[in-house]
């Protein structure tokens, strides 16, 4: 089950509605509040608090009908703890208020001759003149007579804006279950299916292919395992033959090859075969992430790539420890070039080991990702994040079965 089907959409939709009478509600008893005395027992907090809640369930019903994805629910999360905080904010002043009616915050003279919004229409003029400044003990003062006629009335109306406040919190925290129960389920359940919005099947066929043999699903007897990267591009060859057979469209599609890491090795043979030997096919491109193609290329790349990111000090013993290593490494590429170089190597263990982030704290740097820590003594080798979950819904006995795989695995 994935994000949407745990996140419906009757549920936004019915917060949404109580979202918007609360709103309207608030926003209402404010005035009522303003229109009995618009100076005293009030800070106008429904109104400011209603331009939020608008917004909040404004975009509440904009990911009921269009956005469905989580990440329109993430942005709607935010803005319903907002909310719930703003609520928060009028639940206090009108409990405050409740117990200071006569509590005003636009200075003496306005607070005395501001009164209720009829007062403009009846005695505004008799009020204004009671707040003429007048002299006591030698200095100018008006006299607000709030203190011996309070607007009494605003009560009932503080009372049910405090009610629907504490309502609009109640709605914020069932939105926030809600999305916290459909996440959970996708952010920690290993079985669950998430629609990646971004992904290549939008955009193209996708065909993942276990190569060379032993690897992933397909199997084969130890002693038949590959060691000769022309011999994997053959394997890849034969593949292609007997796929065309079946899906022949293939041969008026344009093909690109994909892979990363040590597929670096594998693809660039494999294009080079299929140019060579099987021109039918329309290669159009090679797509090699953080691919280890050409061993002296990367070992050079290493020391100017940590400096460039600040992962390792000029004057540091790492700098010197790397410095050395890098100098040793071209005489021995220069004699003989392998796919590993066993004392050139120590170079990248160096720095993920060592940097400077890291210091005295038992961690490593990401080999995958320099932004992030990682354990010892792994340090990121084994994978994306995301892996670990790849891998426990691939070996479902349901997808094994569904995609046609018996379980055999190489011996």
């Amino acid at each position: 089950m994935g994000f949407k089907e745990r996140f419906p959409r009757w549920i936004t939709l019915v917060l949404a509605i109580v979202q918007l009478v609360l709103t309207a509600a608030i926003a209402g008893l404010e005035f009522g509040s303003v229109y009995y005395d618009v100076a005293h027992g009030t800070i106008w907090v429904g109104f400011w608090a209603a331009i939020i809640f608008f917004y909040t369930f404004l975009m509440m019903f904009i990911i009921t009908c269009c956005c469905r994805g989580r990440c329109c629910a993430t942005y709607i999360l935010i803005l319903n703890i907002l909310s719930a905080l703003v609520a928060a904010v009028i639940i206090y002043f009108d409990v405050y208020f409740q117990n200071n009616l006569c509590q005003c915050y636009l200075g003496t003279d306005l607070c005395c001759a501001l009164r209720g919004i009829n007062s403009f229409n009846s005695n505004y003029g008799t009020i204004v003149q009671n707040c003429t400044p007048i002299t006591i003990n030698g200095q100018q003062t008006v006299i607000d007579q709030c203190s011996s006629y309070p607007p009494t009335s605003k009560t009932p109306l503080l009372k049910g804006q405090l009610a629907c406040a504490a309502a609009m919190i109640v709605t914020c925290g069932l939105y926030v279950l809600a999305y916290t129960f459909a996440c959970l389920g996708i952010c920690f359940d290993k079985n669950s299916i998430v629609t990646n919005n971004g992904s290549w099947h939008f955009y193209a066929n996708l065909l993942f292919i276990d190569q060379p043999i032993g690897t992933g699903f397909s199997y084969v007897n130890r002693n038949h395992f590959i060691e000769e990267l022309d011999v994997v591009a053959e394997h890849f060859l034969n593949f292609l033959d007997r796929y065309v057979e079946i899906f022949p469209d293939l041969l008026e599609e344009d093909i690109y090859l994909a892979d990363e890491s040590f597929g670096g090795q594998y693809i660039p043979y494999i294009a080079q075969a299929i140019l060579e030997k099987r021109s039918l096919f329309r290669l159009r491109g090679l797509l090699i992430g953080a691919g280890w193609i050409d061993p002296i290329s990367l070992y050079n790349s290493y020391l100017p790539y940590v400096i460039a990111n600040s992962l390792v000090k000029n004057d540091s013993e790492l700098y010197t420890n790397i410095t050395r290593l890098v100098a040793l490494c071209p005489d021995i590429l220069s004699k003989q070039v392998h796919i590993f170089v066993n004392p050139c190597f120590p170079i990248l263990d160096e720095i993920i080991y060592n940097d400077v982030r890291r210091e005295n704290n038992g961690e490593c740097i990401n080999a995958y990702d320099i932004r992030l820590n990682a354990k010892r003594p792994m340090c990121g080798m084994t994978g994306p994040s995301e892996l670990e979950y790849v891998s426990a819904y691939l070996n479902r006995p349901d997808v094994m079965s569904s995609i046609h795989i018996n379980g055999k695995k190489s011996e």
